[in-house]
């Protein structure tokens, strides 16, 4: 005899379109992987292939001061309204190979920002990142996974618009020191492509974001 379990109701329906939940607090987690591609940089929400851009990376020498090194954007565009609420976790993998040792540091910015959908740019909230990597000796790859936790409250999106999530990687690198700085960005994880690896091979290369919304039931 076959089971009947019954019509689907709304709620259950609502569940499915998240990768965990938290019924009693009334919000869904969505995991976005960030992907860069040729046609532009997204947030996707499946371990997809994206591309053959594993890593986005910069020479950096020649700065007394921390500067901004790299700044990627990852857009998740909404067909529906949808509210962000809690605490935004965001992790990056970073990392520094060092062509001349010297005094090499760098640290991470994430920003969250709602872009409309005449493209005006909006600031939510940011976290610099408390770890940085500093530079070792010639030849060799420091790296690690960063861990930005942002909250955020109430955060309203309207149908067209879209969350950004931005990484600025920050380093400084005074003569003679020389350095090669990296964040990964592959939902497959593959290894850094690059000979002088900006991400040891021991470290994942999947950038993610767990976004809590509210669940409308």
């Amino acid at each position: 005899m076959g089971l009947n379990f019954g019509p689907i109701r709304s709620t259950e329906r609502v569940m499915a379109n998240y990768d965990y939940y938290d019924v009693a607090e009334g919000r869904g987690v969505i995991i976005y992987y960030g992907c860069k591609a040729t046609a532009g940089n997204f947030l996707v929400g499946t371990k997809i292939p994206c591309n053959d851009i594993v890593t986005s990376s910069l020479q950096w020498s020649g700065r007394e001061d921390y500067a901004l090194a790299i700044d990627i954007d990852f857009d998740v565009q909404f067909n529906f309204p949808k509210v962000i609420d809690g605490t935004i976790l965001v992790s990056v993998p970073m990392g520094t190979y060092i062509d001349n040792p010297g005094s090499i540091n760098s640290y991470l910015i994430v920003k969250i920002r709602r872009v409309s959908s005449t493209g005006s740019e909006e600031d939510l909230a940011s976290r610099q990142t408390d770890y940085n990597i500093a530079g070792g000796l010639i030849g060799t790859t420091e790296s690690l996974l960063q861990l930005a936790e942002i909250p955020i409250t109430q955060a309203h999106f309207k149908k067209g618009e879209k969350l950004r999530i931005t990484i600025e990687l920050w380093g400084m690198a005074p003569d003679p020191a020389s350095a090669f700085y990296g964040i990964g960005h592959d939902p497959m994880d593959r290894n850094d492509p690059n000979t002088d690896k900006r991400i040891a091979d021991t470290v994942s290369t999947i950038l993610q974001a767990h976004v809590p919304f509210v669940i409308d039931v």
